[in-house]
């Protein structure tokens, strides 16, 4: 995989939180796109929801996908927030500048083929050990 508009550092995450890796599928036609949508919604989302977007990977397979006809990008998204009641906050949008953020994230949605996400928490966080378990 290779970084694209982050990270832009190797510093592992550190901070106990709920991280999302959302995997996304799209035609590399809609790659750039992709990109530009993610780049104006980051900061909003980060300030806003007291999250973090740690990076944005994208597979390769050492060919060209960009200049083959027909071709699928794959890349994986990485993102930190508190906890899962903050994910579910961010769903739904309250305020012009949360509507706006969505807005770009959907057409990013509309832009893929497929997405998929998993949720975790970090068991070396650095600030707050995850002490949840199941009974």
């Amino acid at each position: 995989m290779k970084p694209t508009l982050r990270p832009t550092t190797t510093e592992p995450p550190t901070r106990q939180g709920n991280f999302a890796f959302r995997w996304f599928k799209m035609p590399a036609a809609h790659w750039e796109e992709f990109l530009a949508l993610s780049a104006k919604g980051w900061p909003d989302f980060e300030a806003v929801y007291d999250s973090q977007v740690i990076g944005l990977w994208r597979v390769t397979d050492n060919s060209d996908a960009d200049a083959v006809a027909g071709a699928t990008i794959t890349s994986l998204l990485l993102t930190r927030r508190p906890d899962l009641a903050m994910w579910e906050r961010s769903k739904i949008p309250q305020g012009e500048t949360e509507i706006a953020m969505r807005a770009a994230f959907s057409r990013r949605y509309d832009l893929c083929d497929s997405t998929v996400v998993y949720t975790t928490t970090l068991l070396t966080a650095k600030d707050r050990a995850d002490s949840a378990r199941w009974t």
